[in-house]
């Protein structure tokens, strides 16, 4: 399961994943990026173009803060993503289609 923790991404997208034995928490990796992002398309005209800004997610565990899912977006006209998973409790599979709802669910 994944959800949207809507309070904290005000400034920087904040999603909660949680399965069979993992209970973790993702955060956009660079805060400065993610506030640009959001002004970016609140400029009128420009809003409705490609964003130009990459972003990465970091989840790391909630109970140790030990990095569970790593999911990088590459440069390139066609969305092309890295995803890493350093968990083994993790299965890959979730990995994926939170890696997909990523790109789905930010607009993207």
């Amino acid at each position: 399961m994944f959800s949207k923790e809507f309070g904290a991404s005000l400034l920087r997208s904040t999603w909660h994943l949680s399965a069979p034995g993992v209970e973790a928490l993702g955060k956009e990796r660079r805060p400065v990026i993610a506030v640009l992002r959001r002004i970016w398309t609140l400029i009128p005209y420009l809003g409705d173009v490609w964003v130009p800004f990459v972003f990465h997610f970091d989840f790391v565990d909630k109970a140790g803060g030990a990095p569970v899912l790593i999911s990088e977006r590459q440069k390139a006209i066609r969305d092309r993503y890295t995803v890493t998973v350093p968990d083994q409790r993790l299965d890959f599979r979730v990995a994926a289609a939170m890696a997909v709802a990523l790109d789905a669910l930010q607009s993207r």
